[in-house]
């Protein structure tokens, strides 16, 4: 958990990934400018799909079929 100006949010580490990813990718872009329009590109679906995943886990119960032997009463 994060606490910034007394805020507290719980951060998954799946979220840290995603961050992590998309530095990497910013770091690619001030290295190379040429392909900073590619980039970006990539940034953008990166977070559509992840956006889209996230949405079926949690809305969609796909969480239960990822891990179906979880069974919680």
């Amino acid at each position: 958990m994060y606490c910034t100006l007394l805020r507290l949010f719980l951060c998954f580490y799946s979220g840290l990934i995603l961050l992590k990813m998309a530095s990497e990718y910013v770091q690619i872009s001030d290295a190379l400018p040429s392909l900073a329009s590619e980039v970006i590109h990539r940034i953008a679906e990166l977070l559509k799909v992840f956006n889209a995943r996230t949405c079926q886990l949690v809305l969609g119960a796909g969480a239960m079929q990822v891990f179906p032997f979880f069974i919680f009463i």
